[in-house]
């Protein structure tokens, strides 16, 4: 083999070497980058779920409490409360029973 394909060879050697490298360090990049926007995303929406969940529950408790005081019909009780009319019946129910 001449010095002239020798050479050719080592760089075109050198050339694939560098692409693997390339596609090595973009895919670990992606990676991070995709974990920390799928934890980011995670971090929210289970946020929200929470803050739901103590809307709801705090719904729930006031609702129970006007019921206690019995000054409101169920149906006034559930547009306060922003619950559907059902879920104050059954509340009622509960609380009788």
């Amino acid at each position: 083999m001449t010095f002239r394909e020798q050479y050719w060879e080592e760089l075109e050697e050198a050339k694939a070497e560098a692409r693997v490298e390339a596609r090595a360090e973009g895919l670990a990049e992606g990676l991070a980058e995709g974990l920390a926007e799928g934890r980011a995303e995670g971090l929210a929406e289970g946020e929200k779920a929470g803050l739901e969940q103590g809307e709801r529950k705090n719904a729930v408790k006031t609702a129970e409490n006007l019921l206690k005081m019995n000054l409101l019909t169920p149906e006034q009780i559930a547009k306060a409360v922003e619950l559907p009319l059902g879920e104050i019946l059954k509340l009622k129910e509960q609380l009788e029973g």
